[in-house]
């Protein structure tokens, strides 16, 4: 099985204008949209406690930051920093840092970056 076959659907949040129904000056509005499709899978870090997992879904339920790790091919679009919002639930990272990239022998390429969670909303599909 090939890692891409664990990759959910991300979109890179873009900061794009948009019009509106309203004259000049106002006829556009700049904000955060969906753009660019990125396959990737986000895995959620584990808590240094005993009992690992726990510790963590509780913590993030209480707006604790939540860490992990960003996986995608080496070739996709995303840099340190970007934000993704993963379409199956809403969920935005944030990427952090430069990222480690699998050696050329290496049977799957990845690329793998540090991130967070930011933010866990509804999604919009």
């Amino acid at each position: 099985m090939a890692m891409s076959d664990y990759y959910d659907i991300f979109r890179r949040q873009e900061y794009n204008s948009r019009p509106t129904v309203y004259p000049p000056p106002y006829d556009t509005e700049s904000a955060w949209y969906d753009g660019t499709e990125i396959m990737g899978v986000f895995l959620q870090g584990k808590s240094m406690m005993s009992g690992w997992g726990t510790e963590i879904m509780i913590a993030s339920s209480q707006s604790v930051n939540t860490y992990g790790q960003f996986v995608t091919s080496p070739d996709a679009p995303v840099h340190d920093g970007d934000v993704l919002r993963r379409a199956k639930d809403g969920i935005y990272i944030r990427l952090i840092g430069y990222p480690l990239v699998s050696p050329n022998q290496a049977e799957s390429q990845i690329k793998a970056f540090g991130a967070e969670i930011t933010d866990r909303s509804e999604p919009h599909e």
